[in-house]
């Protein structure tokens, strides 16, 4: 597994939107891990930007969409396996609410049956804590 984690700056944060949030997270794609063969390659994109608790299933799936739009006809093996977007909240103004959101973003990961990918899948996933859709 290689893994490349790229973390926007507190202060550029603030001033931050939706939008330009992706589209960061789009030019950190665009960097290109390198691809080196039967290595998993994950990005970690992180913010400091509060995702309060109600708003996180549709950050997700802005950012689920919003990608699939940009590398729609993008080659595969340009992408990185995996990209996780990582909001790491906490804002005095709002009353220090806190709350860890990661949107883990599946860009490359191959439809034919692969043990080791489904067993990176798998870890990955039990240490984000999500809940794959069945």
């Amino acid at each position: 597994m290689l893994v490349e984690r790229k973390d926007r700056s507190y202060e550029a944060g603030h001033k931050d939107t939706p939008e330009t949030r992706i589209r960061w997270i789009f030019g950190k794609v665009d960097d290109r891990i390198p691809n080196q063969p039967g290595v998993c390659r994950v990005l970690i994109v992180g913010f400091q930007h509060l995702v309060p608790n109600a708003e996180t299933p549709e950050t997700d799936q802005y950012y689920q969409r919003a990608l699939e739009k940009e590398f729609e006809g993008a080659s595969k093996a340009d992408l990185p396996h995996l990209v996780v977007i990582e909001h790491l909240g906490l804002e005095p103004e709002r009353g220090g609410e806190r709350n860890n959101f990661f949107s883990p973003q599946f860009l490359n990961w191959n439809a034919a049956p692969n043990p080791a990918m489904d067993r990176v899948a798998r870890l990955l996933v039990r240490t984000l804590g999500v809940e794959l859709a069945t």
